[in-house]
């Protein structure tokens, strides 16, 4: 399987999050890019009720998005350097018609104020993320 999802974490917070806190950011990067493109069709896939509503995720055959979804979910959480680092990539991957989704933490907790944490990108073939990502460390 070459599709994978990428987080990019910002590495200047690593030290102010704890093991749970990262955690809960990178979770939140991976679910926004895929109630992203769900929200990204048309509103007639959008079916609401007084009780409920769904969302559809119209899955293109033979598409990267479904080749993830149907293999192991493959997820590589890679660190960036800081704030204005993860913003020019998000810029570069926006103007790439690339999905990505800045996690803005709301500062409940550790952060003292609304914090972008991290970036969620859309599962997608080596050849086509790994020249915006391939130069950024794992996280370990």
């Amino acid at each position: 399987m070459n599709v994978k999802q990428i987080i990019v974490v910002r590495e200047d917070l690593l030290e102010q999050m704890d093991k749970g806190k990262l955690s809960a950011q990178v979770a939140h990067a991976s679910m926004l890019v895929i109630l992203k493109k769900m929200r990204g069709f048309s509103q007639s896939l959008v079916t609401k009720n007084e009780e409920s509503y769904r969302l559809i995720l119209d899955i293109k055959n033979n598409s990267d998005l479904k080749e993830w979804i149907e293999g192991d979910y493959k997820k590589i959480v890679v660190i960036i350097k800081n704030e204005s680092k993860l913003l020019e990539l998000h810029k570069k991957l926006s103007e790439n018609n690339i999905v990505s989704e800045l996690v803005e933490d709301l500062g409940y907790t550790v952060f003292e104020e609304k914090t972008i944490t991290c970036l969620g990108i859309e599962p997608l073939n080596n050849d086509i993320i790994d020249p915006y990502t391939k130069r950024l460390r794992l996280l370990k």
